[in-house]
């Protein structure tokens, strides 16, 4: 099998790599203060620079608008140096306008094919990109909605890219991997993770208890149980980066959750509960940077590693396939089809 550093000198590993180079760059400059780039302007320039692009061929198979997008998220960069104004919010829109096609191709392919949960999925998931994209041009513009503050409207930016995006990205993968007649079990899981981003922020914008402790419960529970499902089944059936990061993604969902609740429980309890900056610092890194973004980089590799063994005559061979590369429950080759999709597959999903 490719070994993962072959896998990663890959044409379509160009772009999140490029991403993830101007960030680091742009961290070690806010690092020596040469720019003065709080931790949740970090975290929301790495959804655009790196996240997303690693998450853009588990959607939408956009090969002609990733260098766009890319160009797109770098001028982020000084939109946030900018700070806010019109300048800023005029910087921020090509990345409106990127996420908007990515969405409006991703439903288009959609209706045009049989219903799956997980193509439905994905189908929200680049929605919250539009969500968190237009915020982020309203909190440039210092346009502030329901007088929650201009912190929250960054913060709620964020959010949608994380919780909304990137979470659910990650569920419909370990959706995809499991077999078909685990599948079902799954299903209110995906659901789950849908709606629990719009719940939170809702409960949030209007002050309302039952929604946002619920919201944060239902996005909680749904993201343990994927945790706790990808560490029993889908861990021991894989190997090498792919098995090690996504031990780490499932074991770095498990404490932010719990955070979660707590911080909503003590906007209406006598809780004790960490202050936003210190949310964003613990909740929002272990989230964006251990459960999303390691969990969207194995199950690329994981995807990547899929594309070159069906490219591989020997990999055809039952008898010749390493038992340890197969799918959950020993699924037969039909059902690999419908694990995640390998890197040229796109939203195409399941045909069946």
């Amino acid at each position: 099998m490719t070994s993962t550093f072959a896998t990663l000198r890959r044409p379509q590993w160009r772009y999140p790599a490029i991403g993830m180079v101007i960030w680091l760059v742009v961290g070690a400059l806010a690092l020596g203060s040469a720019l003065d780039f709080p931790l949740v302007t970090m975290l929301l320039l790495l959804a655009p620079l790196v996240m997303i692009p690693l998450g853009c061929r588990l959607t939408t198979d956009m090969p002609l608008l990733e260098p766009v997008a890319l160009v797109a998220a770098s001028v982020l960069i000084p939109a946030a140096m900018l700070g806010n104004g019109m300048a800023g919010a005029l910087l921020c829109t090509p990345w409106l306008a990127v996420s908007t096609a990515r969405a409006v191709v991703t439903w288009h392919a959609f209706t045009r094919e049989r219903f799956e949960l997980g193509q439905l999925g994905l189908c929200v998931a680049v929605t919250y990109l539009v969500v968190g994209a237009s915020f982020n041009v309203l909190f440039h513009a210092g346009i502030v909605l329901f007088d929650v503050g201009e912190a929250i409207m960054q913060l709620t930016a964020v959010h949608f890219q994380y919780a909304g995006y990137g979470a659910l990205v990650v569920v419909v993968c370990v959706f995809r991997a499991m077999p078909p007649n685990t599948r079902r079990f799954l299903a209110p899981i995906v659901v789950l993770t849908a709606v629990g981003p719009p719940l939170v922020a809702l409960g949030f914008t209007w002050h309302v208890g039952v929604a946002q402790i619920g919201g944060a419960i239902v996005l909680a529970v749904a993201l343990w149980s994927v945790a706790i499902l990808t560490l029993l089944i889908v861990v021991p059936r894989r190997r090498g980066a792919t098995k090690a990061l996504l031990t780490v993604s499932s074991l770095a969902v498990l404490a932010p959750m719990g955070l979660a609740i707590t911080w909503a429980s003590a906007e209406y309890f006598d809780l004790p509960a960490l202050s936003v900056p210190d949310m964003a610092r613990v909740h929002g890194t272990l989230n964006a940077v251990g459960f999303v973004v390691c969990g969207m980089l194995a199950w690329r590799l994981d995807a990547a590693s899929r594309d070159a063994a069906s490219r591989d005559p020997a990999s055809r061979d039952p008898a010749s396939r390493d038992p340890a590369s197969r799918d959950p429950a020993g699924s037969n080759t039909e059902t690999r089809t419908d694990s995640v999709a390998p890197s040229d597959a796109g939203v195409r999903g399941d045909r069946r």
